[in-house]
This record gives structure tokens, sequence and C-alpha cells, in this order.
């Protein structure tokens, strides 16, 4: 199945944007889509608007199909459909046929063109968890499926990180992520290039690598969903799912979703027809990891002309962090060292993490 959108599901643990945003009811958040993920963590945990925007057709429509799901299936069902919980084929069609009658014409084509991703579960057709899943098999077998299983064991991360040095960190697994990281393979195949544009030299193996034995062990295994879907394709355990598919975070998003609206957009042409203080919050992903540092200066300048006064920006980035533009720089405040905190408790901690506060 070649890839339907560049992620299933989004990496950034809502945790940590709660804490880089400092979200309190009543924000208005501006949000890359993605896969989704994100906007809707948030709305299950908050009382916040959320305008969701993305480039990518795909990606949006990947995220108003996990809404159909929230708004017509039970959360179980809803979790096996998309492909976080084990589910059969025929019983992901007949939940389909369900939601298909709620579909705009626009919908209804774009998924009958891509049914193949309904029954394999959507979360599944990104284009870096195909990659991923290429070396599941491999890596299980390396590392040892039942150690793996080890660490869903523990009920505190002291011991995790304890099993972790004793029997995962080996020179076999840095020398597979040596492998699966290699920009030669990684490039094109689990992130689109254009992703990699600000890499240079960066040895983004050994950087994964030194992060991996965090994501294992910073926080409880057997309450991380990331950590159970990477290693064995699904969520093991129903109280890991995602806020968005709890009993409750259903109902926080069926009461607010008027208040989440999507959009088919660039990031900067988007910021261009927006009014001042229409937004005092900005997820903007890792977007320095996919702009040059001219794009980025531009970016940067419009999200602080729309800004509210106090607002705040949280911004990702694996390969570089492009600095604010001089103009900004005493009016946009990146909060560095509350980044490296919060990333100590990341569940997906290979995105570092920095906050701003804008003051106008």
């Amino acid at each position: 199945m070649n890839p339907l959108f560049d992620f299933g599901l989004s990496q950034e643990d809502v945790e940590s944007e709660e804490k880089a945003l400092k979200l309190k009811d009543g924000d208005h958040l501006l949000s890359i889509s993605s896969a989704g993920d994100v906007a809707l963590n948030l709305l299950a945990r908050n009382s916040v608007k959320i305008k969701c925007i993305d480039i990518n057709e795909n990606q949006n429509q990947l995220l108003k199909l996990k809404i159909k799901a929230l708004q017509y299936l039970e959360p179980a069902e809803a979790a096996g459909f998309l492909g976080f919980m084990p589910q059969q084929k025929d019983v992901r069609l007949k939940y389909y046929n369900k939601l298909s009658t709620s579909f705009t014409t626009q919908e209804s084509e774009f998924w009958e063109r891509n049914r193949l991703a309904i029954e394999k579960g959507v979360i599944n057709a990104g284009r870096f968890e195909q990659y991923m899943a290429r070396f599941n098999s491999i890596g299980l077998a390396i590392v040892g499926k039942k150690k793996i299983q080890g660490l869903l064991e523990f009920d505190n991360v002291k011991d995790q990180y304890s099993y972790f040095d004793n029997k995962l960190n080996t020179k076999r697994l840095n020398k597979l992520f040596q492998i699966i990281f290699h920009p030669r393979i990684y490039k094109g195949n689990a992130i689109a290039e254009q992703g990699f544009k600000n890499s240079g030299k960066n040895n983004i193996a050994e950087f994964f690598f030194q992060r991996f034995r965090d994501f294992c062990c910073s926080t409880l295994a057997y309450k991380n969903y990331f950590l159970q879907y990477t290693f064995f394709g699904k969520v093991l355990f129903k109280d890991a799912l995602p806020d968005y598919l709890t009993e409750s975070g259903v109902k926080n998003i069926k009461r607010n979703l008027l208040d989440l609206t999507i959009e088919t957009i660039a990031l900067k042409q988007f910021l261009e027809k927006s009014q001042p203080g229409d937004f005092n919050r900005f997820h903007l992903s890792n977007i320095s990891d996919w702009v040059n540092k001219e794009e980025f200066d531009e970016l940067m300048k419009l999200v602080f002309q729309v800004s509210a006064n106090n607002g705040r920006i949280s911004s990702r980035f694996i390969h570089h962090l492009h600095p604010m533009p001089d103009k900004l720089t005493e009016t946009v405040i990146s909060e560095t060292s509350l980044g490296e905190e919060i990333i100590k408790t990341d569940r997906y901690p290979f995105y570092n993490i920095v906050p701003y506060m804008i003051i106008k």
C-alpha cells in the first residue's frame, strides 16, 4: 500500500504541548493539522477553540475521518477502526459504511479511492508508519520481543531505566539504528525530502538512538501509546489510548466539536488573511525543519502580527531551530529551559520542543 499521508499519527505528546502553550480554557489555538491527533487530544482535555490548517488535503481528510469515527462509533470501536487496536477488515468496512452516510461528496470520493487504507486501519497508511513497520519484525528479532514486553511490567521509571540499560542497550541495537535512520534510506522513505532541508551533516541515527532510551523509559511504558504502537503496531492497553479515544475525551469533543474547524491552506497564506488578535496560541509542529531561514522569518513576523498579547508558540525541531528574526528577539521570547524540562517526560521525545512567549 502506497503511503496516503506523511503521518498517520501525530508525534507530539499532548501533555508537552499543553505545558509549552500553558493552555487554558477559552484560548484560541492555530494548529498545523498533521495527522490531527494534537488538536483532538487538546480538545478532549480542554475547552478551547482550534483552527487546524494544513497544505496537504490528505492530512485534513484523515483528521475529518477521525472526527467522524468519534461522532458515530463507540471509543473502542473507533480505536479499532482507525488502526490503534486490532480489527477485522470486514468490521472496519462495516464501520466505514456507517460513517460514510455522513460524508460530503469530496470525502466520499476520497475514501472510495482509498478503501484499502480503511481496511488496514487508516493510521497505518502514513509514510512514516509504513517505513517503521518494515523494520518492526527485524527490530523485535534482534532485541527480543519478550525483552521489549518486559518494559511494560514496571510501575516506575527508575526500574525501567535500569532494565533498559541491562537488557536492551546493545551494540546490535545501535547498529540497527544506523541502518534504519541512515539518510540515504530514511530520507524520502520515512520523511518527505523537504523535511531534511535543514539537516546538514547531523548524525540523525545517533541522535535518535540517544533519545530512544528516554522514549522507552522516561514515562511508564504500559501507559505510552506511542511506544506500544511503535514496537507492536497496536496499542496494547485500553487505558493507554490517546485522550480523544477515551470515554471522557469523546464526550468533551462532542460537546465542543463546533470549536474545531479545518482548512486546507498554506500557513503563510492563512496568516496573511487573519486579523490581529485572532489567536493567542500557536502549535507549529516542527516547521523549522521544513522551511529555510527567510521563510521562517516571514512566518514568525506574521504570527506576531496575528497573535493577541501574551500569546504563546509551541515549536518543535529535530534537525535545526532557526533563530527568531532580529526585530522579534525582544517581543517573541524563547523559553529554552522550559522546553528542556518538558522533553524529560515527553512520551515521544525525538523532537526537541521550544516554547515562546509573545509580548505586544
